[in-house]
């Protein structure tokens, strides 16, 4: 396909007086229909070199198919093509349909209507022109037949008319302007927000979760965050010189070197899996335009625009009846037949649904790659940087009584030299005490013990207010003597402590612990004590956040919690989605089948009102997920990931459902041939700037 200038029915759209360019001023000149028909038979013979200047219809649409036209006068009501590269002013409709109505997106295109049926074919064009028998524009948003250009006679399905001769949406009857209308609009879409808040509040007081031990909860949490706050390591030895500030290269493999920790080159990790996606979906974009030659159709040739403007000039004609050039080759109806057009349409369909089918699975296996290089970045970043962990396995199921750590160390190393792995040195056996009745007592000891250790600390580095913090760390002492008393009462025979069941064996070496959790995944029954098979598991270094509330939560009340949750989310969802349906019945689908005027600013509403819908939807299944009652973080995160799977799902099913609706409707004709209309792409909307064209053609601007 070459490239070819076309000028597109330019002089029906110009007003029937123009003041003449070459004329003195305040002279005008008439310009009759006679002259422009004249005006354009000149411009015609610049294409005489180019191939004949015959033209008229081509191709009528019937039913579904193109068919070559045989001649005769023009059909009613019927979608007609033309090889015509200048206008419409060859063919002639007949009198019980006089008026031409060029196609909404291909100016190649056109119908003969009846004048209150201008709009049928073109939303955009309801003023039947009776000076050039043309379809055109007028200046009343939703509109479906104006009597002039500033005045309506009927409205589309939805709207009233006025007095004035405007078309005012029904549901706002008696709005003085625009602005009125817009506000009501946005009055109503306040109200549906707050629908969605009381329907929110009403099932979570219906369905939320009333947990017996919310008290018990409560005091759970205080105590879980003191406990975090006690326990944090720290760095005591202030004084010391062994940590100096180290320069590392801005390249340094932070999967070997524990600079910054874990979570930061994963975090950078995934800015570059973003970027090998985003070029991954740049190359199979400029595929699918390169293979189509779409850059040729979106472009024009200003030396060949430039050349038929100089021609023109040259012209004796008035200036006044120069029509707009336009430089498209989609447009050129001398080349393009319908038949072809449809065929490039499909093959253009075929090849972008193709090519971005193979990058949807290309993606996917990206990302799995990512996820297990993340992995591998994670394990061998934890093969490189040692912690307390490394060196500890934690062994569960001991009976209240096993607190006798050097019998518990012994038992562990014959245990490991029964299986082969005399080697691992056992360093020795921290047990795990169930101090629940001396909580709050530990809880102070622990304090009094930190508090006396820093002010030490600072005293040794000079930091410390003497007077003051001496006098303070002599009463800490003192006290941690009364604690110190205090303990060895507990442990003291008839009233000693009793284990959780949980005993923390600590190696000497961590490739000791490696191996001992490599054979217990062989065999579970490495450990036995009384008769009993121990469990084995690793310590993380960095536990998952622990809802310290939810710790009392059973299980099957946590199953119980979730399916509820669920059902919250999925009842929730059905709601927002038949509101959104109502809206759009109402509201949106009027103003889209009313034309691009009326349909600009609804577009723009809707898109903010489905904003709002997700942003509620959202955190409703946040909450969802947060108050099932699990003991993890990452548990809930989990289940806030499937969640939201099911609500993108259903939401894109729904989604596409309601803007193929959305599309048909606002082509009335062809929506009611039914879906057989989609494989002939008679219209191509969806094809870059047709419709912008189709809409500013008709209108004569220059």
């Amino acid at each position: 396909m070459r490239s070819q200038l076309v000028l597109l029915a330019a002089f029906p759209a110009l007003q029937a007086s123009h003041p003449k360019v070459d004329d003195a001023p305040g002279e005008v000149q008439r310009v009759t229909l006679q002259d422009m028909r004249k005006a354009v038979h000149q411009i015609e013979k610049v294409f005489e070199g180019i191939a004949h200047t015959a033209c008229g219809v081509v191709s009528q649409l019937d039913e579904l198919r193109w068919k070559p036209f045989t001649g005769g006068p023009l059909p009613c009501n019927k979608l007609m093509a033309t090889d015509c590269d200048i206008s419409y002013h060859q063919m002639e409709c007949p009198e019980e349909c006089p008026f031409m109505a060029p196609d909404r997106h291909f100016p190649c295109q056109f119908s003969c209507r009846e004048a209150a049926n201008c709009s049928s074919s073109n939303v955009d064009a309801p003023f039947p022109d009776p000076t050039y028998n043309l379809c055109t524009s007028c200046s009343v948003s939703a509109c479906a037949w104006c009597d002039t250009q500033k005045s309506c006679k009927q409205c589309h399905d939805g709207f009233t008319l006025s007095e004035d001769g405007k078309c005012a949406f029904g549901r706002t009857e008696g709005v003085d302007s625009m602005g009125d209308l817009v506000f009501n609009i946005l009055l109503k879409v306040v109200a549906v927000v707050v629908v969605f808040i009381l329907i929110s509040a009403g099932i979570y007081q219906c369905f939320r979760s009333k947990n017996e031990f919310a008290e018990h909860n409560a005091a759970s949490l205080t105590l879980g965050l003191r406990n975090r706050h006690l326990t944090k390591v720290h760095e005591w030895d202030i004084m010391s010189e062994k940590r100096t500030r180290r320069r590392y290269p801005l390249f340094v493999e932070l999967s070997k070197y524990n600079i910054l920790g874990v979570g930061f080159g994963l975090f950078y990790n995934s800015i570059v899996f973003v970027l090998v996606v985003a070029l991954l979906t740049c190359a199979a974009t400029w595929y699918v335009a390169n293979r189509m030659h779409l850059q040729f159709f979106f472009s024009g040739e200003s030396t060949a625009r430039a050349t038929l403007i100089k021609v023109l000039q040259q012209t004796e004609m008035p200036k006044s009846t120069i029509p707009a050039v336009i430089v498209s080759p989609m447009m050129s109806c001398r080349e393009n037949r319908p038949e072809d057009l449809a065929q490039h349409l499909k093959d253009f369909a075929f090849t972008r649904s193709c090519t971005f089918g193979i990058l949807y699975l290309l993606l996917l296996a990206v990302s799995i790659v990512y996820l297990k290089m993340q992995k591998v970045w994670a394990r061998k970043f934890d093969e490189h940087s040692n912690s307390m962990c490394d060196f500890v396995v934690l062994l569960t199921g001991f009976p209240p009584d096993a607190t006798n750590e050097v019998e518990l160390k012994q038992w562990a190393q014959d245990a490991l030299t029964k299986c082969g792995l005399g080697h691992c040195e056992v360093e020795g056996a921290s047990i795990g005490y169930d101090y629940s009745e001396q909580v709050e007592q530990v809880n102070d000891m622990v304090q009094r013990f930190c508090k006396s250790l820093e002010i030490q600390r600072r005293r040794d580095a000079g930091t410390a207010v003497f007077l003051q913090e001496d006098l303070e760390l002599v009463g800490l002492e003192a006290k941690r003597l009364e604690d110190r008393k205090q303990v060895s009462q507990w442990f003291s025979s008839g009233t000693a402590m009793k284990s959780t069941g949980q005993v923390f064996l600590v190696f000497k070496f961590n490739t000791f612990k490696d191996s001992v959790m490599s054979k217990y995944k062989t065999n579970k029954k490495i450990f036995e004590y009384r008769g009993k098979v121990i469990e084995a598991s690793v310590v993380k270094s960095e536990p998952p956040d622990v809802f310290w509330q939810n710790l009392q939560v059973p299980d099957d009340t946590i199953v119980k919690n979730e399916r509820r949750a669920l059902l919250q989310v999925v009842i929730f969802l059905c709601l927002l989605n038949v509101l959104l349906y109502l809206w759009s019945r109402e509201v949106t689908l009027p103003y889209l089948a009313a034309g691009s005027k009326a349909s600009m600013m609804i577009t723009m509403l809707q898109g903010s009102i489905v904003g709002i819908m997700n942003g509620v939807m959202n955190s409703r299944a946040k909450a969802a997920a947060y108050s099932v009652g699990f003991h993890r973080k990452d548990q809930a995160d989990v289940s806030l990931f499937l969640t939201n799977f099911v609500i993108t799902f259903c939401n894109t099913l729904f989604n596409l459902g309601l803007m193929c609706y959305s599309v048909m409707i606002a082509d009335k004709e062809k929506f009611l041939k039914g879906p057989n209309y989609l494989d002939e792409l008679s219209s191509a909307s969806p094809v870059g700037e047709e419709s912008d064209l189709a809409y500013n053609v008709p209108r004569g601007e220059i």
